[in-house]
């Protein structure tokens, strides 16, 4: 018997996936998630990078903050003090201690309550009783459906 050589008419040709085209798919795809697992690895290296010279800014800048605080508390410290604020009073303003003192004795009471403006008193308290709040209508309508609730 012959083979033919030729399709016969009618029967279509039907294409064969060999282990070579799977092979080079596969291939392919693995080298593409080898590309973007190291793609990752240097983004995250990257991003890592960044937020530590982030943080390294940032801690220079409260040590400086902290520096100037320090400063600050160390003027106020010496501004605050009593001789400085005696020796200001005598050479720049002009005063001089008194020269005698002078007591005087007050025959009126300390008030009981001392007048403050209406605005910073507390709002009177009224001796009725608040209202208790309403129940919601849809409680009303549960428990008419609902016996049991």
């Amino acid at each position: 018997m012959a083979s033919i050589s030729r399709p016969l008419p009618g029967i279509a040709r039907i294409p064969v996936v060999g282990p070579r085209l799977r092979f080079r798919t596969v291939a392919a795809g693995a080298a593409a998630l080898l590309v973007l697992a190291s793609l990752w690895q240097v983004l995250q290296t990257s991003d890592a990078t960044t937020t530590g010279f982030a943080i390294q800014r940032l801690e220079r800048q409260r040590e400086a903050l902290q520096a100037e605080v320090h400063n600050l508390e160390a003027d106020v410290a010496e501004l605050s003090s009593l001789d400085r604020i005696d020796r200001e009073a005598r050479e720049r303003l002009g005063l001089v201690p008194p020269a005698r003192t002078v007591y005087l004795k007050l025959d009126r009471p300390v008030p009981e309550r001392q007048g403050i403006p209406t605005r910073y008193q507390p709002a009177p308290v009224d001796d009725v009783a608040p209202e208790p709040p309403r129940e919601p209508w849809w409680r009303g309508a549960l428990r008419a459906l609902l016996p049991f609730y």
